[in-house]
C-alpha cells in the first residue's frame, strides 16, 4: 500500500461531498492514499495463433482528480472513509444529493434483510453503489426482495443475463414482494410492476427516467457484456 504522508498541517478532516450522478470527491491532497483502492483489475482476452486465447489483466483506475478535488464513484465511499480514518483523518462526509422519497428505507424489514445479507441495511441507507458477494439462486434471489422490501417506494430494475435468469429471479423474489415482479425477456416490452427483471437486451431499452434502482444479478456478467453506455445514463438520472 502506497505509505506517501499526507501533510497535516493542510488537511486535518477531509470533507467528502456526495453528490449527483453517482460521485463523490474529496480535496485532491489525499490521493497519495487513495491510489492503491481506488482502482480495480480488468481481464482482457485476444486470439493467439490457431484455437490459442490469451488473457492478460490491466490496472484500471476509479478516481480523477482536477481543481484540487479527488472524484471518484458514490460507491467506493466506504472504502475511502475507511483508508482515510486508518491513516488518522477524522473524514466529514457531506450529502448534497437531491434524493427522492422513494428511496426512503423502511426499517420494519431490516431485521429479515440482514439475515439475507448482512449489512445490506446501511448500505441501502447511504444509497450508495454496493457489491454483494452471495451465492446464485434462492439466497441471491432473497438479496433482492430484502432490497426491494427496505425500499417499499422505489422502482427497481433487476438485469440478468439470461431469460431462464432472469425469469428464475423474478419467480423467486416474487415471493418476498407480493408478488409485484415481472419477467421482461426481449427488447420490446412494457410493464407496469413495481420490480421488473430483463435481460441485458431488455435493459439496452429500459429509460433511466421510469427506475429509482438497479440491480445486476451478476456484476462480473454485466461488466462482460459492456452495458456502460445505459448504465452511464442511469447514473447521470441519480438510479
Amino acid at each position: 500500500m502506497n505509505t506517501t504522508p499526507v501533510r497535516n498541517d493542510v488537511l486535518q478532516k477531509p470533507r467528502i461531498i456526495l453528490g449527483e450522478h453517482c460521485l463523490a470527491e474529496v480535496d485532491a491532497s489525499v490521493e497519495p492514499l487513495l491510489r492503491d483502492v481506488l482502482y480495480y483489475q480488468e481481464l482482457e482476452f485476444g486470439h493467439q495463433s490457431g484455437y490459442l486465447i490469451s488473457q492478460w489483466s490491466r490496472r484500471s483506475v476509479l478516481h480523477q482528480s482536477g481543481a484540487n478535488r479527488l472524484v471518484f464513484p458514490v460507491g467506493c465511499l466506504q472504502r475511502v472513509f475507511n483508508t482515510l480514518r486508518e491513516a488518522g483523518h477524522a473524514c466529514k462526509i457531506q450529502d448534497r444529493r437531491n434524493l427522492t422519497e422513494s428511496l426512503r428505507v423502511d426499517r420494519s424489514d431490516a431485521i429479515e434483510a440482514e439475515q439475507s445479507c448482512t449489512g445490506i441495511t446501511a448500505c441501502m441507507e447511504k444509497h450508495t453503489e454496493g457489491l454483494f458477494r452471495i451465492a446464485r439462486g434462492r439466497p441471491r434471489a432473497r438479496a433482492v426482495g430484502a432490497i426491494c422490501r427496505l425500499l417499499p417506494e422505489a422502482k427497481v430494475f433487476v438485469a440478468g443475463a439470461t431469460r431462464r435468469v432472469i425469469q428464475e429471479t423474478a419467480a423467486e423474489v416474487g415471493h418476498y414482494v407480493g408478488g409485484e415482479v415481472e419477467a421482461v425477456p426481449g427488447g420490446n416490452w412494457a410493464s407496469t410492476c413495481r420490480v421488473v427483471c430483463g435481460t441485458f437486451t431488455s435493459f439496452d431499452r429500459a429509460q433511466a427516467s421510469d427506475w429509482d434502482v438497479l440491480i445486476f444479478e451478476d456484476a462480473f456478467e454485466a461488466l462482460g457484456k459492456r452495458v456502460h453506455q445505459n448504465r452511464g445514463a442511469f447514473g447521470r438520472d441519480g438510479v
